[in-house]
């Protein structure tokens, strides 16, 4: 296992995302999603969050739930997309299935849920982590 670690406090929240590589190629037997091809302004598009919340809440399978971007600073997404506790590395897509943010935080008093937005910061930083790895049959 590779690890790359932003030890810079400051940029935490930022980088708030983790990048995972498989030794072996599932993306035929159970699909992908694709990246964003530009930076635009996501504030109105209808994104997507499916992941398997915590089992506090005895939740014993997938949740998704979707609903539009309300702001997008072009660091973070926030919406009011449903998650429970556990959903946080969860991929927030768009519907073109283009992973855009990875969800991190909610905060209940205001009901409002965020994403650490992929951009022009993380996006090359995910791409250096993959160079080198082959992507077929991915």
């Amino acid at each position: 296992m590779k690890e790359f670690r932003n030890l810079n406090s400051k940029d935490a929240r930022e980088y708030d995302l983790a990048l995972l590589i498989l030794e072996e190629p599932i993306g035929a037997k159970l699909g992908t999603l694709g990246l964003p091809t530009s930076q635009k302004n996501l504030t109105g598009i209808t994104v997507t969050i499916t992941g398997y919340p915590s089992y506090n809440f005895k939740i014993h399978q997938m949740y998704t739930d979707k609903k539009q971007v309300l702001s997008d600073d072009g660091m973070f997404l926030d919406y009011q997309v449903d998650t429970l506790e556990g959903s946080s590395g969860s991929t927030v897509y768009d519907a073109s299935h283009r992973v855009v943010g990875v969800h991190t935080l909610g905060d209940g008093a205001n009901q409002i849920n965020s994403a650490v937005k992929l951009n022009e910061r993380n996006l090359p930083f995910i791409y250096s982590v993959l160079k080198g790895y082959s992507l077929e049959g991915w």
